[in-house]
């Protein structure tokens, strides 16, 4: 949560364990109550904070985010990991042909150029 300085992040934990008895090592099994604890101590700001986490999680995994305006952080993260599935996939086939392709001939090392992209796109 890049958002918040060290303090707020410190705070916002402290306040989610000591009301919500929400560890925060907990919280990835157990979105929906953490959702309801920020939403708890922030209020409507809490779909803000979802919101940047969301854009968070997909940035770090080098995912595109989209946008959903009546998605939960639970929503968001089953997305993310649907995505990241399909990512993990596409790169663990292009591993798995690329020295057969290569093995075969200059010809498919173009093709091989072009399918190093898609993992990188969005699916």
């Amino acid at each position: 949560m890049g958002f918040l300085d060290a303090k707020g992040k410190a705070a916002m934990y402290y306040q989610v364990e000591k009301r919500f008895d929400l560890k925060r090592e907990e919280i990835p099994k157990k979105l929906e109550v953490f959702s309801e604890a920020l939403d708890g101590l922030f209020g409507y700001g809490a779909k803000v904070i979802e919101f940047q986490i969301a854009r968070s999680l997909c940035d770090k995994l080098g995912l595109e985010f989209e946008d959903k305006e009546d998605w939960t952080l639970r929503d968001y993260a089953e997305h993310v990991e649907k995505k990241w599935q399909q990512t993990s996939k596409a790169r663990a086939l292009l591993n798995s042909v690329t020295p057969l392709l290569a093995a075969l001939g200059g010809k498919l090392l173009s093709s091989i150029s072009f399918m190093k992209l898609l993992p990188t796109c969005t699916y």
